[in-house]
């Protein structure tokens, strides 16, 4: 995925720091290197992303954005795609609106 840039899938603005972030919380939790991990990095696809990863994971994602993950989000967050989903709903980037209406630049 491109970073600094407007989501394809979802119509708000994704920062490059927020990006940045996300990637580095993946790879400590897994104990992998930050540009080892991609959208498709997930559980049951990455050798490293165990029960215990995804435990860790959830833990960096809360300390790491000032979040509370919901029990339901937990189960979700399968995928660095399905996280970034999450953290969107959680109001996680430069602004709230629309890739339409947006002008921060994506940061």
């Amino acid at each position: 995925m491109a970073t600094d840039k407007h989501l394809e899938t979802e119509p708000v603005c994704w920062s490059e720091s927020a990006e940045t972030q996300l990637r580095q919380i993946v790879a400590d939790a897994l104990g992998v290197q930050a540009t080892d991990i991609n959208d498709e990095t997930g559980y049951g696809q990455t050798t490293q992303w165990d029960s215990l990863a995804h435990v860790r994971l959830a833990s960096g994602l809360e300390e790491g954005f000032s979040i509370q993950l919901k029990l339901d989000e937990f189960a979700e967050i399968i995928t660095v795609a399905a996280i970034r989903q999450v953290l969107i709903r959680h109001g996680v980037g430069p602004c709230a609106k629309t890739a339409e209406s947006c002008s921060c630049g994506g940061d």
